[in-house]
């Protein structure tokens, strides 16, 4: 059987040797020619040592049976709080719909031999868009737009509260009214009732889709990555089918955002997928990508802010 890889992650905590846990989406790729891998992912991960090789896969989570995340795991970031690692994902429920998005929670048990020993999912944990900033379901879309985006959690804590920046659309009528969402919660990052919505920090009114965000504090602003194709850019419907990468920035981590470098991108590429953040360093930062061809060779890039 064929397989196909796409979305990947890492945690950033440095484990003995410098070894990361590297996580991907992966499927048959059979199911990839009509879009259905998305209904058939499943979470994998690798080793690395400084992403420069990667040793056995492990499939560590797929799909619960009887549950609401029962169609495919899809989407999701690591989030290391003391000495506790937790895993949120995104997921869909087959009666609800294949189009509704939602964000669930695992967490994870200590490795051994650099090895996920086991994982616990967070029972009742699920975190829906919140109407009031942040759209659910609009049945007026032609077909072919049948995402609502509601996915790709981003959690970090900051000044002793947690937040979770998610893609999203916001309430606008705009076709170009993907945004990043955001959640707060300021005691108990296990309960999803704890976790309430904000007005989006980023909503440019500039993109179809904006996924995969990253947000970090770099001196005393604080930066938000994310990644979008560039025919999804108002104005660029036309434009070769490329991957691209934008950033804003601002003072406050839940306040305004402002994209920089003149509403550019900072990287595009018709080859590479998925950029991410691995390291930052006097002003420089250390991207990788994924290579869409080989699907699990890797590129290292660095960008000047």
């Amino acid at each position: 059987m064929k397989k196909y890889s796409w979305d990947f992650w890492f945690n950033n905590k440095k484990e003995k040797n410098w070894f990361n846990n590297v996580f991907y989406l992966y499927s048959n790729k059979k199911h990839l020619q009509n879009e259905q891998h998305h209904h058939h992912s499943k979470l994998w991960y690798w080793y690395t040592k400084k992403f420069h090789s990667f040793n056995k896969k492990w499939k560590i989570l797929k799909a619960s049976k009887n549950w609401l995340d029962n169609i495919s795991i899809w989407s999701w970031c690591n989030f290391i709080d003391g000495k506790k690692e937790y895993l949120f994902y995104t997921s869909r429920n087959k009666k609800i719909g294949f189009e509704k998005q939602m964000i669930f929670l695992w967490k994870i048990f200590k490795h051994k031999n650099w090895r996920i020993k086991k994982i616990k999912k967070i029972k009742n944990f699920c975190i829906k868009p919140d109407k009031k900033f942040y759209q659910w379901w609009n049945k007026k879309w032609p077909l072919e737009n049948i995402f609502p985006a509601f996915r790709d959690p981003f959690v970090i804590n900051e000044n002793w509260k947690y937040y979770m920046f998610i893609s999203s659309r916001d309430n606008t009528k705009d076709w170009y009214n993907a945004c990043i969402g955001l959640y707060k919660n300021s005691c108990d990052i296990e309960n999803s009732k704890k976790w309430k919505a904000v007005k989006s920090p980023l909503s440019p009114e500039l993109f179809w889709e904006m996924e995969t965000s990253q947000v970090m504090k770099i001196w005393n602003y604080y930066y938000l990555f994310f990644n979008t194709w560039k025919n999804k850019i108002k104005g660029k419907k036309n434009d070769e089918q490329k991957w691209c990468y934008f950033c804003a920035k601002s003072k406050n981590i839940d306040f305004w955002y402002e994209l920089i470098n003149n509403k550019k991108p900072l990287l595009e590429s018709s080859k590479y997928y998925n950029f991410r953040i691995i390291k930052y360093k006097n002003n420089i930062l250390k991207v990788i990508w994924f290579d869409i061809k080989k699907w699990g060779f890797w590129k290292v890039e660095k960008i000047n802010l």
